[in-house]
């Protein structure tokens, strides 16, 4: 094979070294074999395999965090929250959150990519009394509130599928889909164990047009503030699979 050049990054390009089908290894970014780049960021390992990436990272080292449990009664006071910080005029891009709802607790994780004292643009949530604060608010790390998140993760051997849908930011919509969801999910679980979780992430307009600026839309994400919804299934046997992927395809359907 042919050993793939060195190339000057800068601090904004991420550079691909791949194998192409000719047994050639080439480099690929945004400067150079830029269609080939951009190919990937939609097509994945279809064009090539990748195996190296130089890439550049935001410097973070202490952040702000809180990971909470919330009752599953709380659904609906939750994802009204969660719409309420994702169409802010003022929204921070230091502000993430990451909301799992199960059908027996809510996961909700609260991070600011800066130190600092109760960020004000977790208002929404504030108002929203936990079950169990599994780490507290503080300033430190992000080894803590993985240490603290791994307590929940389930283990053992599963089965697993998901699906995913994307919509605009509708706390309405939002709480329409997770009841009929839940409703379908609580069934199945009955029936087979099965454990569903609908999970949503917020897709901001600066990340979209970030990724533009780092080689190209392939997969046309919409520029604009939207949501990713995420049913995720867990279940033991073989035989329930059709029942238990049927709640994410009906929710994602929906």
């Amino acid at each position: 094979m042919q050993k793939m050049k060195q190339v000057s990054l800068s601090p904004d390009n991420t550079t691909a070294a791949i194998v192409l089908a000719g047994n050639s290894i080439v480099s690929a970014n945004t400067d150079e074999r830029s269609d080939l780049f951009w190919a990937f960021k939609g097509g994945g390992p279809n064009f090539g395999i990748f195996t190296r990436f130089d890439l550049y990272t935001a410097p973070v080292s202490d952040v702000w965090s809180q990971l909470s449990l919330f009752s599953p009664d709380q659904a609906s006071q939750m994802l009204d929250a969660f719409a309420q910080w994702q169409s802010s005029e003022d929204f921070d891009i230091k502000s993430s959150v990451t909301l799992s709802i199960g059908l027996d607790f809510i996961t909700l994780g609260l991070l600011y990519s800066t130190p600092a004292e109760s960020p004000s643009v977790f208002a929404p949530f504030y108002l929203l009394e936990p079950l169990q604060v599994l780490a507290p608010a503080a300033n430190g790390t992000m080894s803590q509130i993985y240490d603290a998140a791994a307590s929940i993760v389930t283990s053992g051997s599963r089965r697993h599928g998901y699906r995913a849908a994307s919509s605009q930011v509708d706390g309405k919509l939002c709480k329409s889909v997770h009841s009929l969801g839940r409703e379908q999910a609580l069934k199945v679980r009955e029936t087979t164990g099965a454990n569903q979780t609908f999970a949503l992430r917020h897709v901001s307009r600066s990340l979209v047009s970030k990724g533009i600026e780092r080689g190209g839309n392939p997969m046309g994400i919409p520029v604009e503030n939207h949501q990713w919804w995420i049913t995720l299934a867990d279940w033991v046997e073989a035989e329930d699979d059709d029942l238990v992927r049927s709640v994410a395809i009906e929710t994602a359907d929906l």
